[in-house]
């Protein structure tokens, strides 16, 4: 092994959360004659981790995006909870004394303006109007009543949320949302009153409705647990909103603060160990530069950033010596680890209404599911799912561009599917249900372009983002943000932010605060250092 070298803190993994703890790290110590010697690793050839922006002009090609007005956010899309209390908001009275703004979309079609994230009470963003259709038949609902089915999955959740919160204590921990749903008269172990004043076709509809927010947790209802299926969701008060040119700004915008602050970052730079060197009282962190060669270097303090996915493979690749203690080992494998794909379909021209930003496409009933379906694994799961359908000709037109895509969002168990086939088979099989379900528009082409989003592939992310499954609980977030090895060995990362995880400033808090951990362990240090100089003196 070819040279090691020492510095103050070493943080593996170059997304979000390990950008904000490097730049929590050198904004506290850049005033003072020897500021922190930081260094970040990264395996990937790109900082961003889950946040990967390109141009939509040439989406399969994947790589960085070059033209702002082109952006096409592969990964995380929204700023979520848009409020003075978000920290993005914060972040941005920063970024508007640079010449780049981090800017975002809010508002209604009618009322699109891009406006900065430092936002006031008055400019909540609120949700834009869908339109619903029915699946194959190609039948449209009315407005009047997509917006009377949407109140009603609204009672629906408010209900559950009630029994999440103050259902019976001795209800089974293991008990998911799916067991409350199913209890149409009230009369279930769980006493779930969910349905009471709903008809039972209106039930059928509503249950397609939320079963299209499997893709915002990334997992089927099935998978979340009863008590903490909306922990945290609510933290933040305000709406929802894209950033506009892309989050990959935000990615761009913390380099450039913790770069010209002196920070190291090093890119295609995997590490395959994380190891306690007792006898120095330093950590080292074993890694690959971009030659392929063997390096070491060791630190005072080490912070590692890897998406929860990676942390929980059987066989993991980085090792941990000494290992992780059991319970740790068990927080992480209680926790859910969520997918969502996207799915991007470029046409030659626009057949859809170009003023809609959401299209909610809904499986027929199973008797009306043609039997072609049956032929195909793919199809079939198609058929009946709902999908979710972003409409980027809209965005496009707000950015003075032109541009006929749909991008399709999707949870499980479509999410995984996806990944088993070609971009080509994939976009196929959308297409046909998607044509067809909104065949009142008129005749479509193929799309001319398809590319697929396949994040539990990636060897980097293994998913999307956390959840919290039956069985497990906010506790154990709690164990997955601890420090390890005497406070030599931190976490942070969305999952280790038990109240805003599974999003990007849940992600953003969570380095900040293990920043500040790290902060308080080197002012020990050196007060320690002070104590032994007085002795000696």
């Amino acid at each position: 092994m070819s040279g090691t070298e020492s510095v103050d803190v070493v943080i593996v993994g170059g997304g979000v959360s390990g950008l904000a703890a490097a730049k929590k790290l050198l904004d506290a110590k850049c005033a003072q004659e020897e500021p922190l010697k930081v260094v970040i690793l990264e395996a990937r050839d790109r900082l961003g981790g889950r946040i990967h922006t390109v141009s939509w002009d040439d989406v399969a090609a994947s790589e960085q995006y070059t033209k702002r007005e082109t952006a096409l956010d592969l990964g995380a899309s929204f700023v979520h909870g848009v409020s003075k209390r978000n920290p993005l908001s914060q972040v941005c009275h920063e970024v508007d004394d640079t010449p780049s703004q981090l800017r975002m979309r809010c508002g209604t079609p009618d009322t699109v303006d891009q406006i900065p994230l430092k936002l006031d009470d008055e400019n909540e963003i609120e949700d834009s109007d869908m339109s619903f259709y029915m699946g194959a038949q190609g039948r449209r609902v009315a407005q009047a009543e997509s917006r009377r089915l949407d109140k009603l999955v609204g009672v629906v959740l408010t209900r559950l949320h009630k029994l999440a919160v103050e259902g019976p204590i001795d209800v089974d921990e293991s008990s998911s949302p799916a067991l409350a749903f199913c209890d149409e008269d009230g009369n279930g172990p769980l006493k779930a009153d969910l349905w009471k004043g709903i008809s039972a076709d209106d039930r059928q509809e509503v249950m397609k409705l939320i079963r299209i927010m499997d893709e915002s947790s990334g997992a089927t209802l099935d998978s979340l647990s009863l008590r903490y299926w909306d922990f945290g969701v609510e933290d933040f008060s305000g709406g929802d909103a894209l950033v506009s040119h892309g989050y990959s700004q935000l990615v761009e915008w913390l380099q450039r603060q913790i770069e010209v602050k002196g920070a190291d970052v090093r890119l295609s730079a995997p590490v395959d160990k994380i190891e306690l060197l007792d006898q120095d009282d330093l950590i080292a962190a074993h890694y690959k530069d971009e030659q392929d060669n063997s390096k070491r270097i060791n630190a005072r303090y080490l912070i590692c950033s890897l998406p929860l996915g990676v942390l929980q493979q059987k066989q993991p690749d980085v090792s941990f010596d000494p290992a992780l203690p059991p319970r740790r080992k068990a927080a992480l494998g209680r926790l859910g680890f969520g997918l969502l794909n996207k799915v991007v379909l470029k046409y030659n021209k626009i057949w859809w209404p170009k003023g809609a930003q959401w299209f909610n496409v809904l499986p027929p009933p199973a008797s009306a599911q043609q039997a072609a379906d049956e032929t195909s694994p793919l199809a079939k799961t198609v058929s009946q799912s709902c999908l979710l359908l972003h409409n980027y000709s809209f965005v496009a037109s707000k950015q003075s561009r032109s541009t006929a895509m749909l991008v399709v969002y999707l949870g499980p168990p479509l999410s995984y599917e996806v990944e088993k086939y070609t971009d080509e088979e994939v976009g196929r099989a959308l297409h046909n249900v998607i044509s067809k379900a909104m065949s009142s528009f008129g005749a479509a082409a193929d799309p001319i372009e398809t590319f697929v989003t396949r994040w539990h592939s990636d060897p980097r992310a293994r998913g999307s983002y956390s959840h919290l499954p039956p069985g497990s609980s906010p506790l154990d977030m709690i164990e997955a943000s601890s420090s390890l090895w005497e406070g030599k060995l931190g976490f942070c990362g969305e999952h280790t932010c038990h109240a805003n995880f599974a999003s990007v400033h849940g992600a953003w808090m969570s380095g900040v605060r293990e920043a500040e951990r790290v902060l308080d362990c080197i002012g020990e240090d050196e007060e320690e250092d002070d104590d032994e100089s007085s002795d000696d003196d």
